[in-house]
């Protein structure tokens, strides 16, 4: 279940701000698991057309994706918070400007990110995904998984024509992940 509150305020002068929070929650038995993600973006207007933003983002992940490419096929498997594997929860700050060239609309934006992740998931080394066996065999995800942690971090730039004739953008990211266990 999740509920969201978020509310946008003109400040004072030429700053506009954008505050609100989430909360996040997940039975999975035997226990039901509650998360608050609060979030804020601040802009403040450098001229007609031109803004630096400001922004802050918390996140939960309530349910896992484990992947396993080792067998040839790549294969996922879906598995809920638990004791042994807590929720994946992730920070993140970015900054953006965001500039109008010219009279004819065209907008060009610049933003730089960095995200904290912890509480993320991965098989072991050497884990068995898969048990090839004439009888049942039971095998607990739980015990073949490693928590870890990891990081990313980035920059996107963006140009966008939004009126006249002919509209579009063009857009490119360029990011790294990083991911300890």
């Amino acid at each position: 279940f999740g509920a969201f509150l978020e509310n946008s305020w003109r400040l004072p002068s030429r700053w506009n701000g954008n505050f609100g929070i989430r909360f996040a929650g997940l039975h999975a038995a035997p226990t039901t698991h509650f998360f608050t993600e609060p979030r804020a973006t601040v802009s403040f207007s450098l001229s007609e057309g031109s803004d630096i933003t400001l922004s802050y983002n918390r996140m939960n992940q309530l349910i896992h994706q484990l992947s396993n490419t080792g067998t040839g096929l790549i294969t996922d498997l879906w598995v809920p918070v638990t004791a042994q594997a807590p929720a994946e929860q992730a920070d993140q700050l970015s900054a953006a400007v965001k500039k109008r060239i010219g009279k004819q609309d065209w907008y060009f934006t610049a933003e730089a990110f960095r995200k904290w992740m912890r509480s993320i998931i991965a098989y072991k080394e050497g884990a068995a995904f898969l048990v090839l066996s004439d009888g049942p065999t039971d095998i607990d995800w739980q015990e073949n998984i490693t928590s870890g942690r990891g990081w990313a971090y980035g920059s996107e730039w963006l140009l966008e024509k939004r009126k006249g004739r002919v509209t579009g953008w063009i857009g490119y990211t360029l990011s790294w992940v990083i991911h300890e266990f």
